[in-house]
């Protein structure tokens, strides 16, 4: 995770500085990085530099990292970013590992932070059309150890998983985000058969794990991009133990499992074995919800405790009455 946000930084970075090469005193300010992120982007940032044709332009980080940054990459003690920025004509990438002492007279500097990453404040730089959040894919596939370029097919799904959920179903962070891809791209590579749009779907469906949702291979069996949306909603909510605007204790999760008639997706209803495997596992989960137990529960099992008991209804259309109806 800490390559993938700390070369999209360098490269966000060049692309920014590389605007204006006749423009002299250039400045761009990095910030809330963690620290293993810094030591990455230190050490990417002359390959990216000099692809950028950006070799004079110097990066300084405020902190040495307990001796882990070299020190022709560290600001000495006492010396503002505006110092350095007047010192530094060919351009200067400023890495702040804290808040810094003239803090006020940088409000109007060019920053990046990891908010800024899924904001669209910097997805024109990119010039691609995909965005920041498309340089993110591009560098968790090559960072997940892949070689050529990112499959069409799981580069549009992955953005579009993003682009429906941040930032009117929940706001995500990068890093949960980043978390997301590179699992995906895992899964992507380890997968030894053809991946056509149906196992492109399951393989993602499998990675929302990462997103603190559910695993449901079903996501876009919806269609619509208004129903996947409504669906992928509901996940992340039903995660959350919450049922409209209510959230539900453990005990109240526990009661629903023990009542519920578990189906399969054809809507016939599942074995008492399976039932009760089921009914174990979710109930667990509503004492104790954790990555662990929800990567256990396809969201196609949990959904069932919130779907209303529509007799003669095959389950994928239950379920989908429900989603449209909340």
């Amino acid at each position: 995770m800490s390559k993938t946000i700390a070369h999209a930084a360098a490269k966000i970075a060049a692309l920014s500085l590389s605007r204006d090469r006749t423009a002299q005193h250039q400045c761009f300010r990095i910030k809330n990085l963690h620290a293993e992120e810094i030591i990455n982007l230190v050490n990417t940032w002359p390959s990216v530099s000099e692809s950028a044709g950006l070799n004079n332009v110097r990066l300084l980080v405020t902190d040495s990292l307990d001796g882990r940054i070299a020190s022709q990459f560290v600001s000495e003690e006492g010396n503002t970013i505006t110092y350095y920025r007047n010192h530094n004509p060919d351009g200067l990438i400023y890495v702040e590992s804290s808040v810094q002492s003239d803090e006020q007279g940088l409000q109007n500097m060019f920053s990046l932070r990891d908010s800024n990453f899924l904001d669209k404040s910097f997805d024109e730089y990119i010039g691609t059309g995909k965005g920041v959040p498309g340089l993110l894919v591009d560098e968790a596939w090559r960072h997940s150890g892949a070689s050529g370029e990112v499959p069409d097919l799981l580069r549009s799904k992955l953005l579009l998983i993003i682009h429906l959920i941040h930032p009117d179903v929940e706001p995500v962070p990068v890093r949960r985000f980043i978390a997301f891809i590179e699992l995906a791209c895992t899964l992507w590579i380890n997968h030894d058969r053809i991946i056509d749009d149906g196992v492109a779907n399951q393989l993602v469906g499998q990675a929302l794990l990462a997103l603190e949702f559910f695993p449901d291979m079903l996501w876009s069996d919806s269609g619509s991009e208004v129903r996947i949306k409504r669906r992928l909603e509901m996940n992340s909510r039903h995660a959350d133990l919450i049922d409209g605007v209510s959230e539900l204790s453990g005990e109240e999760i526990a009661t629903r499992a023990q009542a519920v008639r578990f189906r399969n997706q054809d809507g016939s209803p599942m074995s008492a074995l399976e039932s009760n495997k089921w009914r174990t596992l979710c109930a667990k989960y509503g004492l104790t919800p954790n990555e662990d137990l929800r990567s256990q529960i396809p969201y196609e099992i949990f959904s069932q405790l919130f779907v209303k008991d529509t007799a003669g209804m095959r389950l994928g259309d239950r379920v989908r009455a429900e989603i449209e109806d909340s």
